[in-house]
């Protein structure tokens, strides 16, 4: 008996004719699908056939491409640390551009400092008829009025406001010595510009000045970093009618010890401003202030060096004015306040 013939487990199949159609593509399977078989998920098969849908799908992509590249791009204006080779803004932006709202902040900055010459950088900045003379009359000093003022870069702080006023504050690195100055950008009615008087830290009467000769009984302004203590000695040794604060410079060495009337308005205005604006540890923070002070006649530079702070003019550097664009009502607040940012630091 002969042994049965294997089977052919491979039935012979007659050439299939291939028209258009007969075939689609088997999305879950990855395979060709007979047109006889049902789809498995029909409706979406559907829709994505329909040339609507491709056509948006495509600007939905394109969209997303473009707001990721202008995402960063503004951050590279903005950023933290931002090299001077960085961006540039040329003298003729400044002469023939329109400088009004939709400067960025770090190019009003730039151009401020990068300016050929005192035309040009008055251009930049804020009441620019007073600055002028302040800087014809010598009211600064050199390395502050060369053109371009030499610097490395430009570090972004924060955006900050007082009262009506809004403005963006900046770190510019100086390329003499590596150390730093404020820079602030205010909302103007004639657009952005740079705060000068902040910028150069100035003040009618300099610190020298009021170190070796006092202010002879006059009341005169300062910027300065202030904060709360409780040094009371010599004719200032009374905690109770006198409330004790520490005032410090970038331009002068060391500390000094101002008093204000205790429980006069701008004391309790001052207290309770600084109160508010400890260190997540508690401890006393050094907040930018315009105070007028009084020192004796033949100068503060002793040892105890104390002047007595007749009043308060300014929270934050930057003085309030008319030309000021003000900040809309339900923005405003009281004092000085940063929109977001860290501590305060003091300026090397």
């Amino acid at each position: 008996m002969g042994s049965p013939e294997p089977k052919d487990n491979h039935r012979s199949q007659s050439p299939t004719k291939v028209t258009p159609g007969t075939f689609k593509i088997a999305r879950s399977a990855g395979r060709l699908r007979d047109e006889g078989e049902p789809e498995l998920f029909p409706r979406l098969s559907a829709w994505l056939r329909k040339p609507w849908t491709i056509i948006g799908s495509v600007t939905l992509v394109i969209l997303i491409g473009i707001l990721v590249g202008v995402m960063a791009w503004q951050s590279s204006r903005v950023g933290d640390g931002v090299e001077k080779s960085a961006l540039g803004v040329s003298g003729e932006a400044a002469v023939d551009g329109e400088m009004g709202v939709d400067v960025f902040p770090m190019d009003v900055a730039r151009g401020f400092l990068e300016a050929e010459n005192l035309e040009e950088r008055l251009r930049w900045t804020r009441l620019p008829d007073l600055v002028g003379e302040l800087i014809g009359g010598g009211e600064v000093a050199a390395e502050l009025g060369a053109y371009p003022i030499g610097f490395r870069g430009l570090r972004f702080m924060t955006r900050a406001r007082a009262g009506s006023m809004e403005y963006h504050l900046f770190h510019v690195i100086m390329e003499e010595d590596g150390g730093s100055r404020l820079i602030a950008v205010v909302e103007t009615s004639e657009g952005r510009r740079v705060d000068w008087e902040t910028f150069v830290r100035y003040q009618p009467v300099g610190w020298d000045e009021i170190l070796s000769q006092g202010t002879g009984g006059e009341v005169v302004p300062v910027r300065a970093f202030v904060s709360a203590s409780d040094y009371y000695n010599y004719e200032y040794a009374d905690g109770e009618k006198w409330s004790c604060y520490e005032i410090i410079s970038p331009d002068i060495e060391g500390r000094l010890f101002g008093y204000a009337a205790r429980d006069s308005e701008f004391d309790e205005s001052l207290r309770h401003y600084l109160e508010a604006r400890r260190g997540a540890d508690g401890r006393a923070l050094q907040q930018r202030v315009i105070l007028k002070i009084r020192g004796e006649e033949e100068g503060v530079g002793r040892v105890n060096r104390q002047v007595e702070i007749a009043d308060l003019e300014q929270y934050g550097w930057v003085r309030d004015g008319d030309d000021i664009e003000p900040v809309p009502d339900w923005r405003v607040a009281g004092d000085e306040e940063e929109l977001f940012g860290g501590e305060v630091e003091v300026d090397e």
